[in-house]
């Protein structure tokens, strides 16, 4: 059985099909397998951002200490805005319960 086109493709054009996925698709893209999973996940590592909570602060750490995930970290974005900071610490309330 001949593999599919798309692991023909160059490392750079998965790259950059996983950079226009959205998140939820991102993920599933990486656990397609192993070819597709470095791609996927450097779309979806490279950005984090990070609100004024334990939570945030907690994953974000887990992300550097992980010995793969956290080459692909390029951008941090600190988001001090109160209503975003409000509805992620709401969020993150609920996931608690």
């Amino acid at each position: 059985m001949a593999a599919p086109e798309i692991f023909k493709l160059p490392s750079e054009l998965h790259c950059n099909i996983a950079n226009h996925l959205d998140k939820e698709d991102a993920r599933s893209f990486r656990l397609c397998c192993k070819v597709l999973h470095t791609a996927a996940t450097q779309a979806l590592f490279s950005f984090v951002r990070l609100y004024p909570c334990d939570e945030s602060v907690a994953r974000y750490n887990a992300i550097l200490e992980h010995p793969e995930i956290n080459k692909w970290v390029r951008h941090v974005e600190l988001n001090t805005r109160e209503d975003e900071v409000l509805s992620t610490l709401t969020y993150y309330y609920r996931l608690r319960l």
